[in-house]
Formats: C-alpha cells, sequence, structure tokens
C-alpha cells in the first residue's frame, strides 16, 4: 500500500493504492527456503570431505538438515537384509519431535508408507500435505501436533542397492517444492556417494591392514622356518625372493643369491647337477618337480637337499613364475641310514642266533663224546692227544658262539651298579698284556665316578675287543688313548640319535694311532662278518658284538677314521640316575668239581638225537633210570605211563611239535607241583623262555655243557645227597 499528499486550491489531498505483492514475498520466500537448501547442501558436502566415520556423518548430516535447513525433523533409515529398517542418526528441533521416530518403524519393515515407497522405488517419496495424505493416517496427528506439515523420503544407494532413505519433515510444503526436491535429492545423492567413498575406503584400509598382516605373516614363516622358501621368474635366472635360511643352509649371504642365481647353482655336486636341471628344466610347459641332490658350503661340508618346485600362472594364464622349498635333509638321510642299518643288524642277528642255537646243539654233542672217548681206558697217546685237540677247537667254537648269541642279543645283560672308571682300571693290566709292550697305554680317566647300571663282564667284553681291535690296527706299535668323561645330552642332540634320551651320559673314547680305515669301510665297520683283516685272523663279530652290548644297554656308539691317521670309538653310556639304590646280586658258591651219581629216575625231552643219546648214556653211567622223548608229545605219554616212577624233567626249551620245553612242564607240574624241572637250551635263559621267568624248583643249564655240568646241575635239582638204593 502506498499513500501520496497533494496541496490543491488550498486542500490537502491524499492519493493511495493498494498493491498484491503476494508473489513477490512467495518469490522471496522459495528464494530464502532455496538459500537454506543451498546453505544445506553446501554444509553436508563438507562433512562428507570431513567425516571418515560412517555414524558420525549421518549425524552431522542430520543436525545441520535440522540447524542450517530449517526443517523440524531429520533422521536416517537403514534397511537390514530382513526387509526392517533402524534409525542410523537423527536431529529435531525439541525431544517431542524426535519422539515420533518409533512410530516410523515397524517390527518387518517401515510403518510409514512415504519410506516404503522410496525404498521399493529407489526414487523420492513425498507428502506436501501431512492433514490430507491418507499415507499419514496412523501418526498424523502426532506429526502435526509437532508442527510437521510435510515429509520427504530420499532414497540412499550405494553401490546400486538401496541401503536406506534420509527422511525430512518441514512445517509447510513449500519446504519441497520442484526446485528444492532436485537439490534434496542431489543432497541425497551426495550422501550414497560419501558412503560409497567410505565404504571403499575401509575396504581399502581392510586390504591394507590384511596384506600387512598376510606380509607380516608371511615374513615371520619365511624367516622362522628352516627350509629355504625361494620366488623366481619362469626361466629360474633371478630370484624374485630368497628366505634367510639361504644363509644357514647354503652357507652364503643373501645379497649373493639377490644378485644371481648363480651362487645357488654354484653350490651344487657336480654330480648332481645335470639331475637338477633336467627336473626344473624350463623348456615347454613347466611342471612341478621333486629333486634331491647335494650341494657343497664354503666350508667343505656336504649337505643333502630335497627341493620342490612348483609354477605360477599370472592373471592371463600364463606362466609366469616358479616357487620353491629346498630343505636341508641330511640328518634324515642319516637318521634313515641308521634305520635300514638297525633293521638289517637285527635281520642278521635273528640269523645268528638260530646258528648259536643248532651250533651250541653240535657243540654239546662233541663236547659229551669228546668226554665219553677221553675218559675210556687204554687209549694210545695218539689218540689222547687228538682228542686234546678236539677240546681246543671245540673252546673256540663255543666263544664263537658265546659271540653270535651276544651279537644276537639272545644273552640277557645282568646289571648292577659299577663304575666305568673303576671297570677300566681293574682291567688295564689284562689289557696290557693283550696288546703288547710296544704299544703305549695311556688312560685318561674322569675325576668323578661315573657310575652304570651294566652287566661287568659285557663292559670288560667292549673293552677287551675294542684294545685288540686297536692293537691289530697297530702292528709296528703305537699308543691307545682310552678316555672317559661325562656329558649331557640335550633333547634336540638326543633326537639326532636313534634310541637316545635326553639325560646325563658316560662318555667313553677309545683312540689308536694305527692304520685307520678307509671312508668306504666305514659303514659297514659294524655289520656282521665284515673284517679287513686276513683270513684266518678274526671272524668279523667283535665289532658287531661290541654293537649290540652297548645298544643292550641303551647307549650308543659311532666311529671316526682316516686312512695313517688312526681311528677312535666313542661309546655314550647311561650314567646311573640313582647309583645308591640297588646291590651287585650276591653270587653263589662255586660248585665243586667232581661227577655226583644218583638213581633216581629222569625224564629226558630233546629233539637233537646225539644229545639226547649222549645225556642218556652219561646219566645211566652214574647210575639214573633215564626215560627218553624226542619231544613233548612223547614226553607227556611217557609221563602219563610213568609219572609215580619219576624224580626229574631234564627237557630242553625249543623243540618242535607245537609243544616247548616250558609248556610241557607247566602241564605236567600241574599234575605234579613239586617236581623239579632242569630246561637245557643253547640259548640264554630268557631268550630261550620267552621272557618266562624261572618258577620255584626250576633251574637252567645252557649249552654246551660238560658231563661234570650236567651231573652237577641234576644233583642240584634232586638235592646234594643221592639216595640209597
Amino acid at each position: 500500500m502506498r499513500l501520496l499528499a497533494l496541496e490543491l486550491g488550498g486542500k490537502r489531498l491524499i492519493r493511495g493504492s493498494i498493491i498484491d505483492i503476494s508473489r513477490r514475498k512467495a518469490a522471496e520466500a522459495r528464494i530464502r527456503q532455496l538459500t537454506r537448501t543451498y546453505a544445506l547442501l553446501s554444509e553436508v558436502n563438507k562433512a562428507i570431505v570431513r567425516e571418515s566415520d560412517t555414524a558420525t556423518l549421518l549425524q552431522s548430516i542430520c543436525r545441520i538438515a535440522v540447524e542450517q535447513g530449517g526443517f523440524r525433523l531429520a533422521w536416517v533409515a537403514l534397511a537390514s537384509g530382513d526387509g526392517s529398517v533402524r534409525p542410523a542418526a537423527r536431529s529435531a528441533v525439541d525431544s517431542d519431535t524426535l519422539g515420533l521416530i518409533p512410530r516410523f518403524i515397524g517390527e518387518s519393515g517401515p510403518a510409514c508408507p512415504i519410506i516404503r515407497e522410496a525404498l521399493e522405488t529407489s526414487t523420492y517419496a513425498i507428502a506436501p500435505d501431512l492433514l490430507n495424505d491418507p499415507r499419514a493416517a496412523s501418526w498424523r496427528e502426532a506429526a502435526t501436533t509437532t508442527g510437521c506439515r510435510a515429509m520427504a523420503a530420499f532414497p540412499i544407494i550405494v553401490n546400486g542397492r538401496v541401503r536406506g532413505t534420509f527422511n525430512l519433515y518441514a512445517e509447510s510444503a513449500a519446504a519441497f517444492s520442484d526446485d528444492e526436491r532436485a537439490l534434496l535429492d542431489e543432497l541425497a545423492r551426495d550422501i550414497s556417494f560419501g558412503l560409497e567413498v567410505g565404504e571403499r575406503e575401509r575396504a581399502r584400509q581392510r586390504a591394507e591392514t590384511a596384506l600387512r598382516n598376510s606380509e607380516e605373516r608371511f615374513r615371520e614363516i619365511a624367516e622362522t622356518i628352516d627350509d629355504v622358501f625361494w620366488v623366481t621368474d619362469i626361466r629360474r635366472t633371478r630370484f624374485l625372493y630368497i628366505s634367510p635360511a639361504f644363509e644357514k643352509i647354503w652357507g652364503r649371504p643373501l645379497q649373493d643369491a639377490h644378485a644371481s642365481t648363480a651362487v645357488y647353482l654354484d653350490a651344487i655336486h657336480p654330480d648332481d647337477l645335470q639331475k637338477v636341471r633336467d627336473a626344473a628344466a624350463p623348456d615347454g610347459d613347466p611342471a612341478a618337480y621333486e629333486v634331491q641332490y647335494r650341494i657343497r658350503r664354503p666350508d667343505g661340508a656336504i649337505r643333502w637337499i630335497l627341493e620342490k618346485g612348483y609354477p605360477t600362472r599370472d592373471r592371463s594364464g600364463a606362466f609366469s613364475r616358479v616357487i620353491g622349498v629346498a630343505r636341508d635333509i641330511t640328518d634324515f638321510r642319516e637318521l634313515a641310514e641308521q634305520l635300514r642299518h638297525s633293521q638289517k643288524l637285527e635281520a642278521l642277528g635273528h640269523l645268528a642266533g638260530g646258528i648259536a642255537h643248532d651250533f651250541n646243539n653240535i657243540l654239546t654233542a662233541l663236547i659229551l663224546q669228546k668226554k665219553v672217548a677221553r675218559s675210556a681206558p687204554n687209549l694210545p697217546e695218539e689218540v689222547r692227544e687228538s682228542l686234546d685237540e678236539m677240546r681246543h677247537a671245540i673252546d673256540q667254537a663255543t666263544t664263537l658262539t658265546r659271540q653270535l648269541l651276544l651279537f644276537s642279543r639272545r644273552q640277557t645283560p645282568q646289571p648292577r651298579p659299577l663304575d666305568l672308571n673303576e671297570s677300566i682300571r681293574q682291567l688295564t693290566r689284562m689289557l696290557g698284556r693283550l696288546i703288547g709292550e710296544d704299544i703305549d697305554l695311556r688312560l685318561d680317566l674322569h675325576p668323578a665316578p661315573l657310575p652304570l647300571r651294566a652287566d661287568p663282564g659285557m663292559i670288560d667284553q667292549v673293552l677287551v675287543n675294542l684294545a685288540v681291535n686297536a692293537r691289530d690296527a697297530m702292528p709296528d706299535g703305537g699308543t691307545l688313548h682310552i678316555k672317559t668323561d661325562a656329558i649331557e645330552l640335550s633333547a634336540p642332540e638326543a633326537a639326532r640319535t636313534p634310541g637316545l634320551s635326553p639325560g646325563p651320559y658316560a662318555r667313553l673314547r677309545i683312540r689308536d694311532t694305527g692304520c685307520g680305515i678307509e671312508p668306504e669301510l666305514l659303514e659297514h665297520i659294524f655289520d656282521p662278518f665284515f673284517t679287513t683283516k686276513q683270513p684266518g685272523e678274526g671272524t668279523g663279530l667283535g665289532l658287531a658284538t661290541v654293537h649290540s652290548i652297548v645298544a643292550q644297554h641303551h647307549g650308543h656308539i659311532t666311529v671316526s677314521s682316516r686312512p695313517e691317521r688312526g681311528t677312535t670309538f666313542t661309546i655314550l653310556l647311561p650314567l646311573d640316575k640313582d647309583p645308591a639304590s640297588g646291590e651287585p646280586p650276591a653270587t653263589s658258591a662255586p660248585e665243586k668239581t667232581g661227577m655226583p651219581s644218583g638213581s633216581e629216575t629222569v625224564l629226558l625231552v630233546e629233539d637233537d638225537p646225539k644229545v639226547r643219546r649222549l645225556t642218556e648214556r652219561i646219566l645211566r653211567r652214574y647210575g639214573y633210570t633215564v626215560l627218553s622223548a624226542e619231544n613233548g608229545r612223547q614226553a607227556l605219554e611217557l609221563w602219563a605211563a610213568e609219572r609215580d616212577r619219576i624224580d626229574l624233567l631234564l627237557t630242553d626249551i625249543v623243540m618242535p611239535a607245537g609243544l616247548s620245553g616250558t609248556d610241557l612242564a607247566q602241564r605236567i607240574r600241574e599234575d605234579r607241583p613239586d617236581l623239579p624241572v632242569l630246561f637245557i637250551s643253547g640259548y640264554d635263559a630268557t631268550h630261550a623262555g620267552r621272557n618266562r621267568q624261572l618258577d620255584p624248583g626250576e633251574h637252567f643249564l645252557a649249552k654246551p655243557f660238560l658231563p661234570e655240568n650236567l651231573l652237577q646241575s641234576v644233583r642240584r635239582c634232586l638235592g646234594r645227597s643221592a639216595p640209597g638204593r
């Protein structure tokens, strides 16, 4: 409205006009609203650039919409996989308005049809007049009470998928004019882009973190494992990566390998180089390979390597790299060789034990036959001398058989507490006589006792055998050095030696200055019947017996030697951790020699006919009645017929026909528990009885035996005095 005052003819006139400015006011209001929307858009974009956290960003956007955009309520609904929505951020002019949000959310989806429409159509949905819009029926009163007259839901689309809606509530429909709708829709797209960038950034950060973790794990594995891990180009001309274990195994600087693969290849033993090249040949289509070869370290040591290579393809499918692992298997090969050697010795041991058993039967027959023949009256002197020479040969054969039993472990150790140093001192004089005056015997014994739990006789045999072996290696004289000390074997050290456990050990070293042993012979040095001596000078069982005795005592023996530089045997024997426990078993007084007689009845069971006939002849000669059987079945028949007459069961242990001597004795003693039993065998008592302990009333006599040994054992079983006749 405008007023204009005029003076006319002495009169004051006022002229006025009324102009309708509604459109201008509406335009001004629209400009102000658009200005606020532009400001809103600007502030939101700043927040998108500024905030990296999604929750913080969405909350900032809702706050800016209320404070800068003039909306009464702004909130973000994020959709879940099950169709429901949840408020991720919210802001309002007051708490009552903020309390509207739960009304828009249902249990299985949005309770607001406008929000549901935006989610389903991926386009914005507008309700410019909530008072008359049927879609707002369920919450209209609550919304209009708080001053909300219009609403809009703009979809938030991230990576092509609707993730939720940006919901705005205004005082009037003018807030959602066409121009503002376009700006707000652009704002929603900016929010979507910001969330998408945020997701990509978080994915990138996760990928970087995973990559760092993967690289760290790879570094830890590559730098920790003992194997060499490497990556090369497809033709293996350069290393793209090689792990630090290369320095440990190859003994060469890592940077030299990075400079050229020649450092890797030059270490390969010349005899194995072509084999490696053939396995890893790059011609044609590369294939995975596995090859074993030797390398020579700068210090001259030879190591065995197991290498595996795996060609890989790039994204185009072409072969691009070779990934490989090289493992030092030297210790494994040595253990495998020791195992094969042990298995071979075990097989030979079974064979030797069987031979010794049969040989003892033959020797028993020879000894008994020689005794019977020697006792004949009026023998010509020439015959007596021949029989005496036969006895000398029998003694040699008996010694050889005993060695076979020791090697085959058919002779059980009788361990007792002893001091290794003291055993060596007591044996010194005999060793001196064995090796001769032209060999200097030197002892370097540990200052403290070295307590063992061992068979004294077997330990003496080890020392004697090794001393004799050294003597034969020094025909022109030399020095025999015997040294003892104590060591502690760690778990890794014990693991490298089969049969050993961690703990304290006595170490015995016997070194000579003799002719030494050729390298190709060393691996056979403990083989039975292997000898470097001339025919007739040795049986080849000495060192095999030593090896067997050491193994029976849970120890270990090694040998090192160089031609013309002498030989050293090193023996480890476990120290007795409780040397005070247990005393040496009391030994019975030696039997008086003589040929005791008797008149009792003996059931003799022996499968070897020669031994059976000679044993029967000797027993009959000295007054005994003998019932003979060649196996257990015949013996049971004789027992059934003559049980009341029989005073003693004399039986071999190992017999045919499916009934051993121990089984026979058990069945007969079930019938008569007080019947004494005398077992005989070419095996040691424990092995012959298959580890069965002798019961009261049972005795054992080892083959070969003399007639007086047989008669004394029979008399011991029956009682010292023979019954009257």
